[in-house]
């Protein structure tokens, strides 16, 4: 039963992960608010975060090593309330901006260490499940406050955040039931020393440009996807939302799969995945029935949230003890990707000449379905043993 609990309480503060996105509806009514602001920065709000838990992880299991892991994960939930309430009380521009930054700090001290922590607590085929419900809560955590900010938004954009009143009990039960990891962290830093310096091997810099493209992908669905309905005047925004919200569900379900599936699978696993979601953009690209949107978005969820615990695992299943470094260049490169997916897509459209968000899938489908099958050959070639011990 304490073990339950312990993977509970774990599991939860990967609810909070991509939190925040809660105040993003709410764009617009902070710019009418702030209209004094040049737009772009009230625009920036929405992406301040992603870029500053990228530049944290890269440095947070360090941190972490001198003052211990469970301490750095309390002080990034701290950071993260602080930041997500204090709007609530105070009107200033620059203080809200600042907070936007401070939250971002707060997911990037906590995000690496909770792979640390699975990895430390758990081995083989229990460390895939677990990978695999991490990503499924942070999936679930999408959606749960989503619906909160649904409800808190007749309020006004400000009662939104009283969502971040959550971090509280997850605070209490991740201080109650979850182990530090000190002693372990000594003990891999022990093994490093005694073993080469980490370097990039092939195999993992090949995994970290497919993830930067991928979650450029990926995002563009989010992003595009209210324009492909109105644009083919087959679909409304709230039809939108509701695609959004089933791609959230698959991305959850892909999650809590994870660890059967990649057990059954195995090499196979990413050419499907990747197969999966260049049918789904091509199914977006070419029909005009909004239930088919529905259903194609519920696959590129799935299939996309396979490829993130995918490599997560893989890189915490390394025996040469940079599972850390790896985990934090991954949650570094997804976050470039997701804070620039609206860049990079932009230039997709000027490189291909793309006018139509049909067009723009189509094109990102052809791409998807050249990495499954650059996978498939790779799958089956000799790699690099570095990335998969």
């Amino acid at each position: 039963m304490k073990k339950y609990i312990t993977k509970i309480s774990l599991l939860f503060v990967s609810l909070l992960v991509i939190s925040s996105g809660v105040i993003l509806p709410s764009l617009p009514e902070i710019t009418v608010e702030y209209r004094e602001m040049n737009a772009t920065f009230v625009e920036l709000l929405g992406t301040l975060p992603a870029l500053f838990t990228m530049l944290t992880v890269l440095f947070s299991p360090r941190l972490a090593k001198k003052i211990g892991y469970k301490l750095t994960v309390q002080l990034g939930l701290i950071l993260l309330f602080i930041s997500g309430i204090l709007p609530i009380f105070v009107s200033n521009f620059w203080i809200l901006f600042a907070t936007r930054i401070g939250f971002g700090i707060g997911v990037g001290f906590f995000n690496p260490l909770l792979f640390s922590f699975s990895s430390a607590m758990y081995q083989d085929k229990e460390l895939s499940d677990m990978i695999g419900y991490q990503s499924a809560f942070e999936g679930m955590g999408g959606i749960v406050t989503s619906f909160l900010v649904a409800y808190l938004v007749v309020g006004g954009w400000r009662h939104t955040l009283w969502t971040y009143l959550m971090v509280i009990p997850i605070f209490l039960l991740f201080t109650l039931f979850v182990p530090d990891l000190q002693n372990e962290a000594s003990e891999l830093e022990t093994t490093k020393q005694a073993k080469k310096s980490f370097r990039l091997d092939l195999s993992f810099v090949i995994y970290l440009f497919l993830l930067i493209i991928l979650i450029t992908v990926y995002m563009s669905i989010s992003v595009k996807l209210t324009s492909l309905l109105t644009e083919g005047g087959f679909g409304t925004a709230r039809d939108s939302s509701n695609a959004l919200a089933l791609m959230g569900i698959g991305a959850m379900g892909a999650g809590f799969l994870f660890g059967r599936v990649e057990a059954f699978f195995k090499q196979w696993l990413l050419p499907l995945a990747f197969s999966l979601l260049a049918l789904s953009l091509l199914g977006l690209a070419l029909t005009h029935q909004v239930w088919l949107i529905m259903l194609m978005c519920l696959l590129s969820g799935l299939s996309f949230r396979t490829f993130i615990p995918f490599l997560l695992n893989r890189a915490n299943q390394v025996t040469d003890g940079s599972g850390e470094q790896r985990t934090s260049l991954l949650l570094a490169g997804f976050n470039i990707g997701s804070a620039f997916a609206p860049v990079s897509v932009r230039l997709l459209q000027n490189l291909f000449q793309l006018k139509t968000v049909s067009s723009i899938y189509l094109v990102e489908a052809g791409l998807v379905f050249l990495l499954a099958l650059l996978t498939l050959i790779f799958s089956i070639m000799p790699r690099s043993k570095s990335f998969r011990s």
